[in-house]
C-alpha cells in the first residue's frame, strides 16, 4: 500500500491477547462513484483517508475544486454520498458501490496499478499449534500481545 502504517496496526496488536497466524495480500482497485454516474458539477468527495491518499494523482487532476469529507470507512463514504446525491462522489470498491446503487464514473483511480493491502489472520494466543507463525519474505515472523483494550480501532 502507498498509504497507511503497519506500525499503527502493530501498536494496537502488541497489547492484545492476539497473535498473527497467517497473512495474505489482495490487490485493491479504487473506483470513483456517484448516484448519477457523472463527474460534472461535483463539489464534494467522500472518502476514507487511505484511498484518498492512494488516489492523489486522480484527485488533483480531476477533482481539484472538490471539498474532501473524511469518513471512517469506504462504505461510510458511499453511504454518505447516497444521502447527498447532488454534486457528491465517493471512492470505494465496485461491488460495495453497486450494492448501494452508485454508478461507477472512473475505474482504477489509484496512483499505482499494483496497489495492494496486506491482511492477517488473528487468533487468541495458544489456540493453534503454530502459534503466531506466518510466512513473510521467506522467513517466519511472530507477533504476540496480552492486553485487553476496548475502544474504536482496537482488536476485539
Amino acid at each position: 500500500s502507498t498509504a497507511g502504517s503497519i506500525g499503527q496496526v502493530y501498536d494496537r496488536l502488541i497489547p492484545s491477547n492476539l497473535v498473527i497466524y497467517a497473512e495474505f495480500d489482495q490487490g485493491i482497485d479504487h473506483m470513483l462513484m456517484s448516484p448519477s454516474g457523472k463527474l460534472e458539477g461535483v463539489s464534494v468527495l467522500y472518502s476514507h483517508p487511505e484511498p484518498y491518499n492512494q488516489c492523489q494523482k486522480f484527485i488533483h487532476e480531476q477533482l481539484l475544486g472538490c471539498r474532501w469529507v473524511q469518513t471512517m470507512s469506504t462504505t461510510q463514504a458511499m453511504d454518505d454520498c447516497m444521502k447527498d446525491p447532488e454534486g457528491s462522489v465517493a471512492i470505494g470498491s465496485r461491488l460495495a458501490g453497486l450494492e448501494r446503487g452508485l454508478k461507477v464514473i472512473r475505474e482504477k483511480i489509484q496512483d499505482y496499478a499494483d496497489n495492494r493491502t496486506r491482511f492477517v489472520v488473528l487468533g487468541e494466543r495458544g489456540t493453534q499449534a503454530n502459534e503466531g507463525q506466518c510466512r513473510h519474505g521467506g522467513k517466519n515472523e511472530s507477533l504476540e500481545g496480552n492486553g485487553t483494550a476496548d475502544h474504536d480501532g482496537t482488536t476485539p
